[in-house]
């Protein structure tokens, strides 16, 4: 027993006799030491297995990191990863708190409203066992803060860190990309924290290799083991659980994997392209797989098609045909909303008891990937919509399109009916909405060559292949399932 009392006294003399360097700091004899550099805001470490200087034990010590400084006015996000404990605190003000061992996880925390000036930054940071390292940094919003990995998996800890100050991230890799990492077989994570207003944007990717791309922690898009480029349209929203002022605050984390040779990345979010076109109350596009205007992209766009203007009173049918999604308004009451991708199918709704004077009509389209086109009328009731396919089948977008101001649907085609369309092997649909009373009627119908009519949804005359004059009895009654002042309202 009086043995181990000798040793523990003899090992107390030993380390109070040696030399202590400058940044070595007991708080007492008892306590861990305490590893304190100079001054700085970037705190980048990962000192493996060994210690943090000369002097110091490689497992229990702490460290004590002094951010202050002067700051710029805005937003900023504090993000950390550290093995083992880690605490960051802000002009008193404590704003990361994990002091537990090692998790593998990363804190971040946001410091909004910064003024211009001098601020206190200050983060601690303490080590267990085993490996240790720590990296604590205060990225202004926009910027993006990289982490090196000497693997491809993203394992462990970072190797190196630093701060990207660029609204978009671009990076290539000839070599190295960092201290500590080679050429090839490695990997990074990249974060940013930023306002983003609530609307569509498109996310612009490109890399070899792999990237991930997570929008407030949801993966987005997952290119892990297929390098090239991409486009996603977002769709971003308010957070509704977010605290008042952080609402429109939004994280976003690419994860990227280099395999052999040059490696890059390029990651940018950018507001969807609006192209603005003031039509008159017709608007007929079909852009095919071309751009819809000089500047603009062939895919990944929005229109907005203004159609507002003098109308006459009476009653309207509104009809759209469109490959991607769409949306009209008619007096700030929105009439059509498929806002989908493309569906082969059309879209109607009806405008009743019109006043006479101005009225805004407004047509909101959206284009994906492939063709695009849209097709959106404000048909007085009686007038005929017709669509022009460049084919017998009626199959596809239309080519060409026009509305036939009279109550009975006559055509005769010496030639092409439109532009776009040749002379023979063509098709065409016609649509009308009117008032028809309950009773019966007689349907004259004439064709060179095949006619197919559908009253209310339902085949009623069918001589698709089987041309010439064709009387047919109909009864028509009144829609039950119709609301006030529509059952007697008939398409055809």
């Amino acid at each position: 027993m009086s043995s181990k009392n000798l040793i523990k006294v003899s090992l107390i003399g030993l380390l109070s006799s040696v030399f202590v360097p400058n940044n070595l700091v007991y708080a007492n004899e008892n306590s861990d030491p305490v590893y304190k550099p100079a001054p700085q805001k970037e705190v980048h470490y990962n000192w493996g297995y060994g210690s943090p200087a000369s002097g110091f034990p490689i497992d229990h010590f702490k460290a004590e990191f002094d951010q202050s400084g002067t700051y710029a006015k805005g937003d900023y996000f504090l993000q950390t990863f550290a093995d083992d404990g880690v605490k960051v605190e802000v002009d008193g003000v404590t704003k990361i708190n994990r002091w537990t061992d090692y998790t593998g996880g990363i804190e971040k925390a946001l410091w909004l409203g910064v003024t211009d000036g001098q601020h206190s930054v200050k983060t601690s940071y303490y080590e267990n066992v085993s490996g240790a390292g720590v990296f604590s940094d205060i990225v202004p919003f926009g910027s993006w803060l990289a982490y090196y990995y000497p693997n491809d998996s993203l394992s462990g800890m970072p190797a190196s860190a630093k701060v990207i100050s660029t609204e978009k991230l671009s990076e290539k890799f000839p070599g190295s990309p960092a201290k500590g990492i080679g050429a090839d077989h490695f990997s990074a994570r990249y974060t940013t924290a930023k306002r983003i207003s609530a609307g569509d944007y498109m996310l612009n990717l490109n890399a070899d290799d792999g990237i991930r791309v997570y929008v407030d922690g949801k993966l987005v898009v997952d290119r892990w083991q297929k390098p090239g480029e991409d486009r996603i349209k977002l769709t971003i929203s308010d957070s509704k659980d977010a605290k008042e002022g952080e609402k429109d605050v939004h994280w976003i984390e690419v994860e990227y994997r280099e395999d052999i040779l040059n490696g890059y990345v390029d990651v940018s979010l950018t507001p969807f392209p609006v192209l603005g076109l003031k039509t008159g109350k017709e608007a007929h596009y079909n852009w095919g797989y071309g751009s819809p205007a000089s500047g603009y992209p062939s895919d990944y766009f929005v229109a907005d098609i203004d159609q507002s203007g003098t109308y006459a009173k009476g009653d309207y049918f509104l009809q759209t045909f469109a490959d991607d999604g769409v949306k009209v308004e008619v007096d700030g009451e929105t009439k059509i909303n498929r806002w989908t991708d493309y569906t082969g199918g059309m879209e109607k709704a009806l405008w009743l008891g019109v006043a006479e004077g101005q009225h805004t009509v407004k047509t909101r389209y959206l284009e994906n990937v492939a063709a695009a086109g849209v097709f959106s009328d404000v048909v007085p009731f009686g007038s005929w919509l017709a669509y022009y396919y460049p084919n017998d089948s009626l199959s596809g977008m239309p080519a060409a399109a026009k509305v036939i101001s009279t109550d009975k649907l006559s055509e005769k085609f010496p030639g092409s009916p439109a532009a776009g369309i040749g002379a023979d092997h063509f098709s065409a649909r016609y649509t009308t909405a009117k008032r028809i009373a309950a009773g019966d009627y007689v349907l004259k119908l004439n064709a060179d060559d095949g006619i197919r009519v559908y009253v209310d949804g339902k085949l009623v005359a069918d001589r698709w292949q089987k041309f010439g004059a064709d009387l047919t009895k109909l009864t028509i009654s009144d829609r039950t399932d119709a609301k006030a002042g529509e059952k007697d309202v008939h398409w055809i």
